[in-house]
């Protein structure tokens, strides 16, 4: 258990603890290394709700330092001897942080797609004279939708030498800036 990257609690059949990781002791916030023989309510309460819903198909995810937003998968598995008694109860502490941000941004991009593809069937159907008002909407989506105060579209010149601000939109309290963004020489973004 010394070696381990999870943390690692094996309980008896009555919860009290049979043996503990120095990872498990550190996630739970205990200084204490003599906790062989003590009950796990009195030292990591929550870890009851786990036990209880072992049953659950999906890992617990949970968050033990929120300063650092660390996500915690927890695996519960009981051992039951031949009569169909449980014998112990390990409870697996694993790390699953970057697991996590994998889904989010896989998730994220995700949601991503499927606004662009509305935005972008919600054009198809636009007349002509009322796309101005269609391209000012999907500014507002977008924006709202990435968390930003403003979103721009920027046309470049045939002969690439300015860049016009053509549609702007911004959040509530933020000032407009298309008319400072007008016709801008191209030399500056180089």
């Amino acid at each position: 258990l010394e070696n381990m990257k999870d943390g690692v609690i094996v309980l008896d059949k009555k919860n009290f603890i049979l043996e503990i990781s120095p990872i498990a002791l550190k996630l739970i916030g205990s200084s204490n290394k003599n906790l062989a023989g003590k009950n796990i309510r009195d030292v990591w309460p929550q870890c009851i709700e786990y036990i209880r819903g072992k049953d659950k198909k999906e890992q617990e995810k949970i968050i033990m330092d929120d300063t650092k937003k660390t996500f915690y998968g927890i695996d519960v598995n009981q051992n039951f001897n031949h009569y169909n008694q449980l014998n112990c109860t390990t409870i697996i502490i694993r790390d699953i942080t970057e697991k996590e941000k994998s889904e989010n941004i896989l998730k994220y991009k995700a949601r991503f797609a499927k606004l662009v593809a509305r935005i972008s069937a919600s054009f198809m159907s636009t007349p002509p004279e009322n796309i101005d008002k269609k391209i000012g909407k999907a500014l507002r989506i977008i924006g709202k939708f990435s968390d930003a105060d403003r979103s721009y579209v920027f046309l470049i010149t045939k002969d690439f030498k300015y860049i016009d601000n053509t549609s702007e939109w911004t959040a509530d309290g933020i000032e407009p800036q298309q008319n400072n963004c007008r016709m801008m020489p191209c030399i500056q973004y180089k």
